[in-house]
């Protein structure tokens, strides 16, 4: 008979079959299950797998407690019923985490709840009233520039674990944002979506975002915004096809820019079949900028200064402003040089000026001023002198004396 148990040195109780031992409890109550030397309460050992089994008909459990709590945390099986074949994880005496039949993982519910008319979904979160129970809060803690991270990847196999290429327009991820009517929660409000913008290749993969909203009265989400795989933003537009591409869902489209405090705005606006306009739609002026420097205002009243000038004349509707002179050049098309304008000159004098191709007012002749006391010369750059018309001739002397 390999059979035997008893009282071993030491205060030790033993048990042996066919000549092995495969039970022990040591005089400081550690019990070893095929181990002589126990170092747990309770411990199990196998040279290849260790295993225990609890088996019921109905559920198994294994419970966690202290003197004055005795289902305190518990870990179950059930076998039967309705739902049957899960596994459920009590905390602090309430279910907090189940494993269903179907490997789904549900924290914080005990049903795998259809939201967007999925309910198939490996990992579901459920908070209730206003406290941040069904927030997923994700933290790295690192002396680098490294962060925490969310990735989602697609293959187009079947099969886990291989890399068949996607394809152009494939879906790589998604966010989705629903609410409940008050009937289910299956109609969405929003999605950001990331997919293929281009024809991939070894680590080569195009991508594009697309921001899409659903309408009052509306049934799925449009797309609004779409980020090409070379930079481009299309708003309202799938194929933008320079940087920046704005289209209205109705007729006219307008881009308004404002202040922090909203009492300054400018507005940028296409008429359907009609004109574009730029403009303030506060009671602001327009001014437009070069080189840091104001060149044209537009004031409330619609007047136009040139220039630089912040002053326009209060009865005029267009004003030049300039330090020196300011003045008017004439150009044919193309030729890119100058040959006749209008200016004034540093008296105060009206100047008109014609001449070769210049690319300044400068380099063209005046043939005619009138100045400040309203003398009118002709050919005459000199100083006019009494007369109110002067015609000049050779060597600037006077034809013409009136």
């Amino acid at each position: 008979n390999n059979c035997k148990f008893g009282f071993e040195s030491g205060d030790t109780f033993a048990i042996e079959t066919a000549g092995s031992e495969r039970f022990r409890v040591t005089s400081a109550g550690l019990v070893g299950i095929a181990t002589g030397t126990p170092t747990r309460q309770l411990e199990i050992y196998h040279s290849s797998h260790a295993t225990a089994a609890l088996k019921s008909d109905t559920q198994s459990s294994l419970f966690f407690s202290d003197p004055a709590d005795t289902n305190i945390g518990q870990i179950s099986y059930m076998h039967s019923g309705s739902p049957n074949n899960y596994m459920y994880f009590r905390v602090n005496d309430d279910e907090r985490l189940r494993i269903d039949s179907s490997g789904r993982l549900l924290l914080g519910t005990n049903t795998a709840r259809a939201v967007g008319g999925e309910s198939n979904p490996r990992f579901h979160i459920e908070g209730s009233g206003a406290t941040s129970n069904s927030w997923v809060n994700i933290t790295r803690f690192s002396a680098n520039n490294g962060s925490a991270n969310i990735q989602f990847a697609k293959s187009r196999s079947d099969t886990p674990g291989t890399y068949t290429v996607v394809q152009d327009d494939d879906n790589l991820g998604q966010i989705s944002f629903l609410g409940a009517d008050g009937t289910d929660m299956a109609n969405y409000a929003a999605l950001i979506k990331a997919q293929v913008d281009g024809t991939p290749g070894s680590n080569d993969m195009p991508g594009r975002l697309i921001f899409s909203t659903t309408a009052d009265g509306g049934t799925f989400p449009t797309e609004r915004l779409r980020i090409t795989q070379d930079g481009k933003f299309g708003f309202n537009v799938t194929a933008p096809s320079n940087d920046l591409v704005l289209k209205s869902t109705s007729a006219h489209t307008s881009l308004v820019i404002m202040s922090g405090d909203e009492s300054t705005k400018l507005s940028l606006q296409t008429v359907q079949g009609s004109d574009v306009r730029v403009g303030t739609v506060s009671n602001h002026p327009l001014t437009l900028y070069s080189n840091s420097l104001e060149r044209v205002r537009i004031d409330t009243s619609g007047r136009v200064i040139i220039g630089g000038g912040t002053s326009p004349l209060t009865d005029a509707q267009l004003t030049l402003s300039d330090a020196d002179a300011p003045a008017i050049g004439f150009q044919r098309t193309g030729s890119g040089k100058f040959e006749s304008a209008i200016g004034m000159s540093g008296n105060s004098a009206m100047q008109f000026y014609t001449g070769a191709d210049s690319s300044s007012v400068s380099g063209l002749t005046s043939r005619m001023q009138i100045d400040a006391s309203g003398r009118v010369g002709i050919n005459r750059t000199p100083a006019l002198g009494s007369s109110k018309l002067e015609v000049g001739g050779a060597d600037n002397y006077p034809l013409i004396n009136v």
